[in-house]
């Protein structure tokens, strides 16, 4: 193939181009030209507005990035039949977002409030992402808009959940009240300054990631009352008991009745605390040693179960029986954890996403194998050893998406990221089903496991 022709130098100089060259570049045949042109913030508004409606979409994708477009342009890319210029358009047009309402009078300014009205509406869910991401954060954004993009599909949904200071309290309570995806939970429940009602009704919905997330959300107020309530229901949630011995202004019964039942891990970071009165700690370090003296009277037995037998059923058979007498504590009690989820059906990536945010490998390589049906330290050799196929495969397996994949070997694994095994071409996991069969082939018959 011939090389392309250059470009006209006035057309790539930064010298301001002539307006009959311009109008002459609007209608070259060769689309490179339209294109540099259509990228060009000294173009006049005509001629833009004219590229708007260019034959060839990479045209327009360029009209809809370029910061000076005029208003009537935008009308005619919102309705652009082709989701990259719209999802272009949405990216920009969100600049124009801080104080429009429905009640404009200048026509620049109702024009760009009817343009973000409509992307809010738009049928593919990434353009309608691309537009929350990008006014999540803006102050003075359309309350209306706002309001319809909270009530969207979680992946359009989450982000002005979490961050847009248009939402209320009772918007918040409403949504909360139409029952929304754990994930549209989760997300209000990280707010920063979250009041007191909003975190009760978070609480009401006894949503084991959600609640997890309002714990660790220290800007959150929870009322005593309430976090008494999550407390007595914790034992079981195990997932709960770091964020609530690490959260900020426990009262007295609140740390006592949390030495009671957390693990070793989280026991010492409760004894180390700082901000506990004299009295509260003493307390606290004489549960402590009662547990401690318990232990010696009814010692652990050497072979130790990660899994109850009485609670193993619907379990797979590989997981109701395993000798873990020379596991760390640790990766018992990650185990321990996976397990618990497992069989209540929360074992999924919300949850891994925040165990990589906070890096507990021994949670996530736990969770893979209990995924996969692999006996344990399968994926934790995987994770170590920094092997990216083995990652890759084994997130496949488990049926979680290419981005975990990603998160696991970049974050966890520590891989370059010139080396991240990312999505290539049709291959989500950079992988073909064959490799990834293989990959996990091998893992099980390491451990003497069959595969899924």
């Amino acid at each position: 193939m011939p090389p392309a022709p250059p470009l006209p130098d006035d057309l790539m100089s930064f010298e301001p181009i002539p307006y009959d060259a311009a109008k002459q570049y609007a209608r070259s045949e060769d689309p490179a030209i339209r294109i540099a042109l259509a990228s060009r913030t000294d173009v006049p508004a005509e001629i833009l507005y004219f590229l708007s409606e260019d034959t060839n979409p990479a045209v327009r994708r360029a009209v809809a990035l370029n910061g000076s477009t005029p208003a009537l342009a935008h009308l005619v890319l919102v309705e652009d039949q082709d989701d990259r210029v719209r999802a272009d358009l949405a990216f920009r047009i969100a600049r124009l977002a801080p104080g429009l309402s429905p009640d404009e009078h200048d026509r620049a300014r109702q024009a760009a409030y009817r343009v973000i009205s409509r992307l809010a509406q738009d049928q593919m869910v990434r353009v309608r992402q691309i537009l929350s991401e990008a006014i999540k954060d803006v102050i003075d954004a359309p309350s209306d808009v706002i309001r319809r993009l909270a009530r969207d599909v979680e992946e359009v949904s989450t982000p002005v959940l979490e961050y847009s200071p248009v939402l209320q309290d009772e918007d918040l309570l409403d949504i909360i009240a139409a029952s929304p995806s754990s994930a549209m939970l989760s997300a209000i429940s990280r707010r920063q300054r979250l009041c007191a009602d909003v975190a009760d009704a978070i609480a009401e919905t006894d949503d084991t990631v959600a609640v997890a997330d309002l714990l660790r959300n220290t800007s959150a107020q929870i009322r005593e009352e309430t976090l008494d309530h999550l407390i007595e229901n914790a034992p079981d949630r195990l997932e709960w008991h770091e964020p609530l011995v690490r959260r900020p202004g426990l009262h007295r019964h609140a740390a006592m009745r949390l030495a009671e039942f957390v693990a070793d891990r989280w026991l010492k970071v409760l004894h180390d605390r700082r901000d506990l009165s004299p009295e509260t700690l003493a307390e606290v370090k004489r549960v402590v040693h009662a547990r401690l003296h318990d232990e010696k009277i009814h010692p652990t037995p050497e072979y130790r179960l990660a899994v109850d037998p009485a609670a193993g059923s619907g379990l797979p058979e590989i997981l109701q029986r395993i000798d873990v007498s020379g596991w760390p504590l640790a990766r018992i009690e990650a185990f321990r954890q996976a397990v618990e989820m497992y069989r209540r059906g929360d074992l999924g990536a919300p949850v891994l996403l925040q165990a990589i945010k906070v890096g507990d490998i021994e949670f996530v390589a736990a969770a893979l194998d209990v995924l996969n049906h692999l006996m344990p330290g399968a994926s934790l050799e995987a994770i170590r050893m920094a092997n990216c196929k083995a990652i890759a495969a084994l997130v496949w397996h488990a049926a979680l998406s290419p981005a975990l994949s990603v998160q696991i070997q970049s974050r966890l694994a520590r891989v370059a990221p010139s080396d991240v095994l990312t999505e290539s071409e049709d291959l989500p996991f950079g992988l073909t089903i064959s490799e990834m069969e293989w990959q996990v082939e091998m893992f099980a018959r390491r451990t003497d496991t069959p595969p899924l």
